[in-house]
């Protein structure tokens, strides 16, 4: 009971300080919104001091084999298991154009940087025209697209269906997939609800744009 007490009472001190300083740093960074290119550095600059206000509440983390991401534009398949995985995503990758679910391109502040950076926001209970679109517009320009082909979070140890989205995606337009696998649920639950441990993302070679031979790789 007092473990539990005290694993609270960290959890929801750390969400007050991560809230904080991400409404702090976000106003603060609002004189550089008239440029894509310095909206991408201050958010990259922001995932980082995360990872790093993570390590002082006792999470280390760790971007493997981030060498095997070739230049130019990619299609990167994660597993998705919290936000811990896009926070470090977000630390490493130039441009990178993720796709969200609708709802939090309405988080104030927030959302007004992911607009500026084009992130491509799909409603999952209707179908969602003209995303692949906007994907090929992101590549044109040389970016990076994120997708989580589970379509939501998914616990430790379940299995769901991928989304045949980033399949066709990459059919499409004669692209690999590069696969990411992370375990971050181990030390980071529900809506922010932390424990110490490790958390990776490993990025692995690119491979053909198959369902099968990607659940190889991140389950």
């Amino acid at each position: 009971m007092v473990v539990k007490l005290l694993r609270a009472i960290k959890s929801y001190f750390f969400i007050f300080v991560m809230y904080t300083y991400a409404v702090i740093f976000f106003i603060i960074s609002l004189p550089f919104l008239f440029s894509e290119k310095m909206v991408y550095k201050s958010v990259k600059i922001w995932a980082k001091s995360f990872l790093f206000i993570g390590r002082v509440f006792g999470i280390s983390s760790e971007i493997i084999d981030l060498h095997k991401l070739k230049p130019g534009p990619k299609i990167i398949c994660c597993n998705h298991q919290s936000y811990y995985e896009i926070i470090m995503l977000l630390s490493v990758l130039e441009r990178p154009v993720f796709i969200m679910k609708k709802s939090i391109m309405k988080v104030p502040l927030f959302s007004i940087y992911m607009k500026k950076m084009n992130m491509i926001a799909i409603d999952r209970a209707t179908y969602n025209f003209g995303w692949m679109d906007k994907a090929k517009d992101a590549f044109k320009e040389g970016k990076t697209l994120v997708i989580f082909p589970e379509g939501t979070r998914v616990p430790i140890g379940k299995e769901v269906p991928y989304k045949k989205g980033a399949f066709k995606l990459a059919k499409e337009v004669g692209m690999n997939i590069v696969p990411a696998k992370t375990n971050s649920a181990e030390c980071w639950e529900g809506p922010g609800f932390i424990k110490k441990g490790y958390v990776y993302l490993r990025f692995f070679d690119e491979i053909s744009p198959d369902p099968e031979l990607l659940r190889k790789y991140i389950g």
